[in-house]
């Protein structure tokens, strides 16, 4: 699997926990108000996974790299792993994007009926890279 050099794995990991903290911090501050905030602070996080977004490993630079589409799901994976989002969860919310996206000649999934088992086969794979401790985030002094 190939990625580009310019999105370390670490990144991702680091990027989930950093948002992790923010957004349990909202949670804590302000009660519904603060529940609020942190869905719109997740919501924003995620939006940089989105076509052309700065964490769209499959399309830098706006040309499309098909040598990184499975590497742009495991990315997602580690962060949401990080982040502490359930399967279901990331999973529900890639299936949601990929509404009108034509994965043509791929097998989709039965749950998530718009994402190719691949995509869900590397995000699996980034959430047990995380867990397993395989791919960590930095360490910061």
């Amino acid at each position: 699997m190939q990625r580009p050099a310019g999105l370390d794995p670490n990144f991702f990991v680091d990027q989930g926990l950093k948002d992790k903290e923010e957004e349990e911090a909202l949670l804590s501050s302000r009660g519904e108000e603060g529940a609020a905030a942190a869905l719109g602070y997740k919501t924003a996080a995620l939006a940089h996974f989105r076509e052309g977004g700065p964490w769209d490993a499959q399309r830098l630079g706006g040309s499309y790299h098909p040598e990184f589409v499975d590497y742009s799901t495991v990315a997602i994976g580690l962060y949401a792993a990080a982040n502490g989002m359930t399967r279901e969860e990331i999973l529900a919310a890639e299936d949601v994007v990929a509404r009108g996206s034509a994965f043509k000649g791929q097998i989709l999934d039965k749950t998530y009926t718009h994402l190719p088992v691949r995509n869900i086969q590397n995000t699996d794979l980034g959430y047990w890279l995380y867990q397993s401790s395989r791919v960590a985030g930095t360490s910061k002094p």
